[in-house]
């Protein structure tokens, strides 16, 4: 019996372990020898890379995030009367590869032996020989009908292959997650893993830049969604080639770092029985990485946290009433207002709208539809020159709508409290929408 051996085995070839067990302890059983035991003992996420850096088409080649699962194997050849097997001789001309089973050495003295057999002395053309060996440390190079001299078994064919097998099975599922090129391209997509947390920034980066796409969205108006446009440009191994837009900031990498922790930290009462946010909960509860089925779900995430951070900001102004301000048409200065919502219209036929609330001093609210990606964030405190468009009322609430903005100062946020997660960056403010 060999000692129980670690391995660690890409998940997506768990099945072709298992089956290869089960038709290797079948013919075990014939023998009369133990059978191949399989233990799972965990799992592992590992990054891996092909050998080759380009495809045919000259663009560098991503790696790839792969489960694997951490397993050891235990297994024993067949023995009779102090032999038993070591391996195989595959013999190549003047020079042999030695294919020993797990856990024991075939003397390298056998690297260089002759196709023959030391029981029998018959000289014939052999592609394989076999080596044994007894307890007392004595070796034998013997062909595949001595075999059962040696082992014991009447059909000495069903010795050789369940022996070459057993050790093909270690030899190959033994490989520590060695990927050769050919592996690497046979890794079927949704064997694929991403990490929750770089994904997302990639999300954020999307949504600030481009507006919330949903795979509707884009199926109806010819778009890439939010979802594809995030990976596309995750597994963009050059980075280099992407737009600014598309690489994300050290702001939308803490949104991202933000939102799982929220989602994290909430109870049941959030998700009230609600299909939808009872899946999103679980799937960032549930483990630290994605896969490709959970790439559409994990970006809703970032919308919805958009949300809570609007809820939040709201109610803690919600201190005194609010009232219009300014005269419609006229041009004036707003300062020191509150950031307390930026939400992206999905694209129509002239792109998205970003409708930013605002409040000010005097708890005051203050809309405006901007055309352009706001160079600011929900919890910033804002002053700008702006048009008052109209006074209207939303949900019963006075606000006031101004139009054509320019934006004076932005003081990035400072109090957690405000926004979970807190903290902004400061940006270009010389925009004009």
């Amino acid at each position: 019996m060999t000692d129980a051996m670690p391995y660690a085995v890409p998940d997506w070839k768990m099945d072709d372990l298992r089956a290869r067990i089960d038709a290797l302890n079948k013919t075990a059983a014939k023998l009369g020898c133990a059978q191949v035991v399989l233990t799972i003992i965990g799992d592992h996420i590992k990054e891996i890379f092909p050998h080759r850096a380009y495809d045919e088409y000259g663009e560098k080649i991503a790696p790839k995030m792969v489960l694997f699962i951490d397993v050891t194997l235990t297994g024993e050849a067949p023995k009779l009367n102090g032999w038993s097997f070591l391996g195989t001789l595959q013999h190549l001309g003047d020079a042999n590869i030695l294919r020993a089973l797990p856990g024991v050495t075939i003397p390298e003295s056998y690297r260089l032996r002759p196709n023959q057999c030391d029981h029998c002395h018959t000289v014939r053309q052999r592609t394989d020989t076999y080596v044994v060996q007894h307890e007392d440390g004595r070796t034998r190079q013997v062909g595949t009908s001595c075999l059962k001299d040696f082992l014991g078994h009447s059909d000495p064919a069903t010795i050789a292959n369940f022996c070459s097998n057993l050790g093909d099975l270690f030899n190959e599922f033994g490989g520590g997650g060695e990927y050769d090129d050919d592996d690497f391209d046979r890794c079927p997509r949704d064997a694929e893993y991403f990490q929750m947390d770089r994904y997302l920034s990639y999300v954020v980066a999307a949504v600030r830049n481009f507006g919330w796409v949903s795979s509707t969205t884009a199926r109806e108006y010819g778009k890439e969604s939010t979802k594809n446009f995030a990976l596309t440009a995750m597994t963009e191994r050059d980075q280099a080639k992407l737009k600014d837009a598309a690489i994300p900031t050290d702001a939308h990498r803490a949104e991202a770092a933000a939102a799982i922790a929220w989602m994290k930290s909430i109870d049941g009462t959030w998700t009230q029985g609600d299909a939808y946010k009872e899946n999103l909960h679980t799937l960032f509860t549930a483990r630290e990485y994605l896969t490709y089925r959970d790439l559409g779900l994990a970006a809703l995430l970032i919308p919805c946290y958009e949300r809570e951070v609007e809820r939040r900001i709201t109610e803690k102004q919600a201190k005194a009433e609010s009232h219009h301000v300014g005269t419609i048409k006229a041009r004036m200065t707003f300062t020191d207002l509150l950031v307390t919502r930026i939400f992206t219209t999905e694209p129509g036929e002239w792109g998205s709208t970003y409708i930013c609330g605002f409040v000010d001093a005097d708890g005051n609210q203050l809309t405006w539809f901007a055309s352009t990606c706001p160079a600011f964030d929900a919890g910033d405190t804002v002053s700008l020159n702006a048009t008052v468009k109209d006074h209207s009322t939303y949900h019963d609430i006075p606000q006031t709508i101004i139009t054509r903005a320019t934006v004076l100062s932005v003081t990035p946020a400072g109090d957690p409290e405000a926004v979970p997660g807190g903290g902004c960056v400061t940006r270009d403010h010389t925009r004009r929408w």
